[in-house]
């Protein structure tokens, strides 16, 4: 199973530099190994699943879906934080802009009653 998971998460990478995506790699499999762990323990003592084989195939399926699902919540993260690093003065424009119709409209509010 372990050769299925390395093969279906071996493409997954992350646009930052290869040491840091290492590291994030890394903390993001042990938190996945960690999560599958315990779910497959809670299912051995709620009696859902039986025997090894059950739970090496649950440990392996929870572990991947989870990975993934961090992996690109990670990968979404980077890739927003590039954008705003790379356009910053349009951000602070928006910001900007945002922040003077809220302030505006709330003055009109307050003036009207």
């Amino acid at each position: 199973m372990k050769i299925i998971f390395d093969l279906l998460t071996s493409p997954l990478e992350l646009p930052i530099a290869w040491f840091l995506e290492y590291l994030i790699i890394w903390a993001i499999s042990g938190i996945a190994y960690r999560v599958a762990f315990a779910l497959v323990g809670n299912l051995y003592d709620s009696h859902l699943i039986f025997g090894s084989i059950s739970g090496s195939i649950c440990h392996w399926i929870i572990r991947l879906v989870f990975f993934v699902l961090l992996w690109a919540i990670i990968y979404g993260i980077i890739v927003a934080v590039n954008w705003v690093v790379a356009n910053y003065i349009l951000c602070l424009c928006i910001l900007g802009g945002t922040t003077l119709v809220v302030l505006t409209t709330t003055v009109l509010i307050k003036m009207k009653g």
